[in-house]
């Protein structure tokens, strides 16, 4: 509850992209992980997802954590937004 409680103000105060925000959302995916919550977990992870932290081993943990649990549709979406941030940088 009160990594749950964590995860809920620090998105509301410095929002969903900022990397204290994505760092606290795995922290928590780890321990729904710990605790059997994996349907948690997976939600979790379809949030942080959605937009890629730039940390690259966040990048690497939700990554394997989507393949793991089998949501190859939300894997394809996360590594087409991560090729796409790439190309956008080196241009």
């Amino acid at each position: 509850p009160v990594q749950e409680e964590a995860f809920q103000l620090r998105r509301k105060g410095a929002g969903p992209d900022n990397p204290e925000t994505v760092g606290i959302a795995m922290k928590l995916t780890e321990s729904y992980l710990k605790l059997g919550r994996s349907q948690d977990a997976i939600d979790l992870l379809h949030g942080v997802a959605a937009n890629p932290p730039t940390d690259s081993g966040l990048v690497l943990r939700v990554g394997a954590l989507l393949a793991w649990f089998g949501q190859d549709r939300q894997y394809d979406s996360f590594c087409q937004r991560l090729l796409a941030r790439v190309a956008a940088n080196t241009n």
